[in-house]
């Protein structure tokens, strides 16, 4: 069986797709922020100054490598609040609430945690919501680290790709830089196919 040929259009040099039409920017999950998704990308874009197509696709791959970091880094938190509430219900049930008064108040907690974090960054935790707990000899950060020990395997893994993903961050922006020093400057005008 042969191979099914490109389209035409796919590999005439004049029907070049550009950079933005090769990676879209990724779909964006409830809760993401598109305006902090533009900004990234634009703050990138105004570091590396991509000249070329080329460029512009590898400052992409840049700006979505960036933004699956920030994701991870969510998750991460998310991780530890959701298993910090879970571990919150459980020990007000033992000092008598019932499920209802349990589940709402390490709810309330909880809400106050994912309010804060997006307020102040994703490592922020919901130190000011130590008053729904402190009647019952329960403190945040205790939770919180107690959570984070116990999702440690998911936790340590999800920190390893962001650490991966780092360096590649790291190489592709040397990449555009080593790219910048090696050739002049061309504009669209000066481009010149034999197509």
């Amino acid at each position: 069986m042969g191979k099914t040929p490109l389209h035409p259009a796919l590999y005439r040099p004049a029907e070049i797709l550009k950079a933005e039409d090769l990676l879209a920017p990724p779909p964006f999950f409830p809760g993401e922020d598109l305006e902090a998704y533009d900004a990234l990308r634009a703050a990138l874009e105004r570091e590396l100054a991509p000249r070329s197509d080329y460029q512009r696709l590898l400052m992409l791959r840049i700006v979505e490598a960036e933004w699956t970091v920030q994701r991870r880094l969510f998750a991460i938190s998310a991780i530890i609040l959701d298993t910090a509430q879970t571990e919150a219900r459980r020990r007000l049930l033992l000092h008598g609430l019932t499920a209802e008064e349990a589940g709402r108040i390490a709810t309330d907690w909880a809400a106050f945690g994912r309010n804060a974090a997006r307020r102040v960054g994703a490592q922020a935790g919901p130190t000011g919501a130590d008053a729904c707990l402190a009647p019952f000899g329960l403190q945040s950060l205790t939770l919180l680290a107690e959570a984070r020990d116990l999702r440690r395997d998911l936790i340590n893994q999800l920190e390893a790709e962001n650490r991966r993903a780092r360096q590649d961050i790291r190489l592709l922006k040397s990449d555009i830089l080593a790219l910048k020093r090696e050739s002049p400057k061309v504009t669209e005008a000066e481009v010149v196919y034999d197509g």
